[in-house]
């Protein structure tokens, strides 16, 4: 049983005590009251859903929930060859999103480690660019160079403390029939309240990532000698 089922149990074992009143015919602890708390948080029949939370129809709402989770995934092909995106877009992005994007994004630095695992990247951005802060720090969590698989976690700026408490972006590229990349990255965050993402709040935080990738594919498209 989870935490939460829990907390809901003991709030319905107070409600249910009161709706019976000190002077009922007291019930012996094993003769059907766990049943009663049982339905009135699962339901009368459905027993699948045990473990989760179910709908306290009898009781007063409590809000136990005070953050909110979600995910969402999106294309980001190109027709550039892998090898060559991942050595532009993922392994030197700190060097080369500065000289291709000026207008957005001022610096990028290795602030922490040595490029792999575990290292901060700081990217500091223009007045151009439209966010509460004008830096964003992140913490490299997985890079498979032979998966292409490149995950990180923002520790710093961005929406983080804002409107956040968390998140991160998991890119997996592979490569298609053509030679060209397929791919797609994973954006999963966790609210500071209990209120989701508005679908602007979601296409701009992936819009700076996939903007980014784009900016790469550009530049490789128009220096076909660069990273290969």
């Amino acid at each position: 049983m989870t935490q939460i089922d829990m907390a809901g149990k003991c709030m319905v074992q107070a409600q249910l005590a009161k709706h019976h009143g000190d002077g009922g015919e007291e019930k012996d602890e094993d003769d059907g009251e766990e049943e009663d708390i049982d339905k009135v948080i699962y339901g009368e029949e459905d027993e699948s859903q045990r473990g989760h939370i179910g709908i306290l129809s009898s009781m007063p709402a409590y809000n136990l929930a005070l953050v909110t989770q979600g995910s969402f995934v999106e294309v980001c092909n190109s027709t550039v060859a892998l090898d060559r995106l991942w050595k532009a877009g993922i392994l030197d992005v700190h060097n080369l999103m500065p000289k291709i994007s000026p207008e957005h994004i001022s610096s990028v630095e290795i602030v922490g480690g040595d490029g792999g695992v575990g290292s901060i990247k700081k990217f500091s951005f223009t007045d151009a660019v439209k966010s509460p802060v004008n830096f964003v720090k992140d913490r490299v969590d997985v890079l498979d160079n032979e998966k292409h698989v490149f995950k990180y976690s923002v520790v710093e700026g961005g929406l983080l403390g804002i409107r956040l408490k968390s998140y991160s972006f998991d890119h997996k590229f592979e490569t298609a029939g053509d030679g060209s990349t397929a791919g797609n990255v994973t954006l999963e965050y966790e609210t500071l309240d209990d209120t989701d993402l508005s679908e602007e709040e979601k296409g701009l935080l992936m819009g700076a990532v996939l903007g980014m990738m784009k900016a790469v594919e550009g530049f490789l498209l128009a220096n076909p000698d660069a990273y290969a």
